[in-house]
């Protein structure tokens, strides 16, 4: 998780959405307490979640 509340104070004023994910290198490493925890801090920031990124072409 990327703590420095300056950074996710500016993504909230500006409208970015964020994905939240841990950093598993296997299946057995995910933490379901971390992942609670990225939305409780999520949640703290008022930022706009979404699972799904749209990328566009040129």
């Amino acid at each position: 998780m990327y703590p420095n509340e300056h950074f996710w104070n500016i993504a909230r004023a500006i409208g970015n959405q964020v994905v939240l994910g841990l950093d598993a290198h296997r299946p057995d490493a995910f933490n379901e307490k971390d992942m609670q925890l990225l939305e409780r801090f999520a949640k703290r920031f008022k930022l706009s979640v979404t699972e799904k990124i749209a990328f566009k072409k040129g």
